[in-house]
């Protein structure tokens, strides 16, 4: 699971989320990572129905690697994964590229997680 501080930073990037069961969000007032099940979803609909705020636009998602890595593609980014045989740690690299702009940025950790 990623930082806090990471999904912060996720959430004010505009990260689009749209909770389905299984996610994870970080609740404020629970002070910890917290589930979404189908019972907190259908009230979350059921909220959204009553021209509210989304309450989900309102919590801090914890998004999964695959998540994540759907918005990058999303956004028009490439990613590679890759392990190092000797070492044993696991990259990350995502890219930009089109006509007139290169770029990318690699991660590393000693898990996938």
């Amino acid at each position: 699971m990623i930082s806090l501080e990471l999904a912060r930073k996720l959430k004010e990037a505009k990260l689009e989320w749209e909770p389905q069961e299984g996610d994870w969000f970080y609740s404020t007032k629970l002070n910890q990572p917290v589930l979404v099940t189908r019972t907190r979803l259908e009230r979350w609909r059921k909220e959204s129905g009553n021209n509210k705020k989304p309450a989900w636009k309102r919590v801090i998602l914890l998004p999964s690697l695959d998540q994540l890595l759907d918005e990058i593609e999303r956004r028009g980014y490439w990613w590679v994964l890759s392990q190092k045989r000797i070492s044993g740690d696991y990259r990350i690299v995502v890219g930009y590229q089109d006509i007139e702009v290169s770029y990318y940025e690699g991660f590393r950790a000693d898990t996938p997680e």
